[in-house]
């Protein structure tokens, strides 16, 4: 989880910036993670830079330039929904990290990248900022 002093510097946002981090010296761009406020879900639009050299995330997240939006309430879209913490995760976010929002765009933010698996969210499009694990701006 992210540390305690990052969630009084996190400004809340409906969009934040997907990376793939296979070779963490080499972040590579996915795409745009939107906060849909309706459904309290979160869509994905891959970056063209991924539709020329990138793959699908899941079977439901084919490699086309369209955005994905969630199908239920409450739940982001396909491969990325994964990447969200667990119920113990969440509470920690909310006791500890204590976001200013609490919508499943900051729980995937807070669960920091040092969580099981190659996805990262930052507020920066054009460059991915390498802190150490657990630290989040």
């Amino acid at each position: 989880m992210a540390d305690r002093g990052s969630a009084a510097k996190y400004r809340p946002t409906d969009r934040l910036h997907l990376w793939l981090l296979t070779q963490s010296q080499q972040p590579v761009p996915i795409g745009d993670l939107s906060l849909i406020r309706s459904t309290q879900g979160v869509s994905l639009r891959y970056a063209e830079q991924w539709l020329r050299r990138g793959f699908a995330l899941s079977e439901d997240l084919p490699l086309i330039d369209e955005e994905f939006l969630p199908d239920e309430k409450g739940v982001a879209v396909g491969a990325v929904d994964d990447a969200r913490p667990d119920r113990w995760g969440e509470r920690v976010i909310r006791h500890i990290d204590r976001p200013a929002r609490l919508s499943l765009l900051e729980y995937l933010y807070f669960a920091g990248d040092d969580r099981f698996g190659a996805l990262d969210l930052e507020h920066r499009r054009l460059q991915r900022v390498d802190l150490p694990v657990g630290v989040r701006t």
